[in-house]
């Protein structure tokens, strides 16, 4: 369908973000990441702020199929939203009940499937012609 697309970590905006960094603030993130995680329009609203704000790190995560594509937009999501590690949202997903869990995956299922038609296959489609 599409090519894997790779780029070295130091180029990835939610690494420069500090997204798989430590922080002081663990607590504070991780309520933070909860009160996001559980609510999927402002969730889906941040999730495509990452995908389209942070364009690298979108191609090199969401290219991949074979990667947690959904985790990897809600970890994006919490940073981008309110400065969030990765180990914090990690932590703040086991806070939720399934059906947030549901809820929090369907949004990034909406994001993954817009990056696949509009983003991979919208490009490949306006530079084939």
């Amino acid at each position: 369908m599409f090519a894997r697309k790779w780029h070295p970590y130091t180029a990835w905006e939610d690494y420069r973000a500090g997204m798989f960094g430590l922080t002081d603030k663990f607590m504070d993130e991780r309520g933070a990441s909860v009160d996001l995680l559980r609510d999927p329009d402002r969730l889906h609203a941040a999730m495509m702020d990452a995908a389209t704000a942070w364009p690298i790190a979108a191609e090199h995560n969401l290219t991949d199929t074979g990667s947690n594509r959904r985790s990897w937009l809600g970890q994006a999501a919490c940073c981008i939203n309110h400065g969030a590690t990765q180990g914090a949202t990690c932590s703040a997903w086991w806070e939720l009940n399934d059906a947030q869990r549901d809820a929090a995956n369907a949004a990034a299922d909406r994001v993954i499937t817009w990056y696949e038609l509009e983003v991979i296959l919208g490009a490949q489609t306006l530079f084939a012609g």
